[in-house]
């Protein structure tokens, strides 16, 4: 009998940053923290069965509404691809091959969950839609919830709305040269 394999058909994001979002996790002792650690934006689940591995027994609360980035565009890449395709079934079959489940799965948008979240964030990974206003409205309403010295961080910074919204969200933010960028939540 042959072993059922991951599928991760789109791989948008390299080992090395999901191991930076890892060492950010680390690296500012984040299981220390109260809160909740959430991911916005899973696809597949690449960077999220790592860090459901990296956080167990914690758990991630993960949110997706597997429509693909809708606020960017009708024909965008994401949109195209997840009206071919069961985007969240193939989500769940990865996690439940790479996971021990320690995760919830919110099927909306994650600025309206955000909106009815009341329990603080310890950590975020914002790659969500990548359109100036979804990506500030999201970053906004993260902000707004994020215990001190917790950690916001996010993916796609090379994409100009993304930068954009982040340069306008923070005047202290850090990169990784690349696309990763981060903040410690100060209140």
């Amino acid at each position: 009998k042959k072993m059922k394999q991951p599928n991760f058909s789109e791989r948008w994001m390299p080992d090395y940053q999901v191991e930076n979002i890892l060492a950010l996790y680390d690296d500012n002792e984040i299981a220390n923290l109260s809160g909740m650690d959430i991911e916005l934006g899973c696809w597949q689940g690449y960077s999220t069965h790592s860090i459901v591995n990296h956080i167990y027994p914690n758990e991630l609360q993960v949110v997706d509404h597997f429509l693909g980035n809708i606020d960017e565009s009708a024909t965008e890449i994401t949109v195209l691809l997840a009206a071919q395709r069961n985007i969240e079934k193939e989500f769940k079959d990865n996690m439940k091959l790479l996971t021990k489940g320690n995760y919830k799965l919110h099927n909306q948008d994650c600025i309206a969950w955000l909106m009815a979240n009341k329990e603080p964030i310890r950590f975020s990974h914002i790659d969500a839609s990548h359109d100036y206003q979804s990506v500030f409205e999201t970053i906004k309403l993260v902000k707004e919830q994020t215990v001190e010295d917790g950690i916001i961080c996010g993916d796609d910074f090379r994409k100009l709305p993304v930068a954009q919204a982040v340069g306008d969200s923070f005047k202290d933010f850090e990169t990784d040269g690349h696309n990763l960028w981060w903040v410690k939540h100060e209140v």
